[in-house]
């Protein structure tokens, strides 16, 4: 695999923005425009984060969940799980907030002008062409746990021993705390064949205290020693398909 990375730095006030483009001619095959997934990394004692929350909310809003998805990993505060402080070793960050998008871009500290940053940097990686989709294909809940179907499609060929495909539940608490994280589930994906299908599932138990109405999926493939995200979905409970629920 022919790899280029590229790192920027820009400087802002006090706080130092380090953020890195990867190309690799192995996703070059097109498809449609890349859907670009921000994560924010939090606390509820994070002065500072909430701003940088409310913009990616803002910007999610705007370009809806098919171009922009949202995701916040909170840390030790009440809504901070083992899964989010697995996440946050996997990324080594240090400082809150902290922000990826795709894996690939790191923004950290909130800037005056965050919103036009995140928007820019967004709109380059959506440029990307896309080279594989996910698909709900079959959703059934219970009282206690919720077991999704998915398949995932891929143009490519995909052969690493580093690829993992990860299953991120998320309740959607509006406007104080959009899509904080409830439960993470990875599994490896060994080889996918050009225009092949991997199908998978995922169970997940669901607590009687979070509003299950306002739960929420996001699917998305990526490769773990560039961390780079390949393709990413999500999907809402109220909107799934050949959703059923049990009594």
């Amino acid at each position: 695999m022919n790899e280029n990375r590229k790192v920027y730095r820009l400087f802002c006030g006090d706080w130092i923005v380090f953020y890195s483009l990867i190309f690799s001619s192995i996703f070059s095959s097109p498809c449609h425009a890349k859907i670009v997934l921000a994560e924010l990394f939090t606390g509820e004692w994070c002065q500072f984060c909430p701003n940088s929350s409310e913009k990616l909310s803002n910007l999610s809003t705007r370009y809806g969940d098919d171009e922009f998805l949202f995701l916040e990993y909170h840390y030790s505060d009440r809504l901070s799980i083992p899964e989010t402080e697995e996440r946050i070793t996997y990324y080594n960050v240090t400082e809150f907030p902290t922000v990826f998008l795709n894996g690939e871009v790191k923004v950290v500290g909130e800037l005056d002008a965050a919103t036009d940053m995140y928007e820019r940097f967004f709109l380059t990686l959506s440029g990307e062409a896309e080279t594989a989709s996910f698909s709900n294909t079959r959703t059934v809940r219970q009282p206690d746990q919720i077991e999704i179907q998915i398949t995932f499609h891929s143009l490519d060929a995909r052969n690493s021993p580093s690829l993992y495909l990860r299953c991120v539940l998320f309740e959607d608490k509006q406007p104080k705390y959009p899509r904080t994280i409830r439960a993470v589930q990875n599994k490896p994906i060994l080889i996918v064949e050009p225009n092949g299908y991997l199908n998978e599932s995922f169970i997940f138990p669901l607590d009687p205290n979070w509003d299950h109405e306002r739960l929420g999926i996001v699917f998305f493939l990526q490769e773990d020693q560039m961390h780079k995200i390949i393709s990413s979905a999500s999907f809402k409970m109220i909107n799934i398909r050949n959703y059923m629920m049990f009594d």
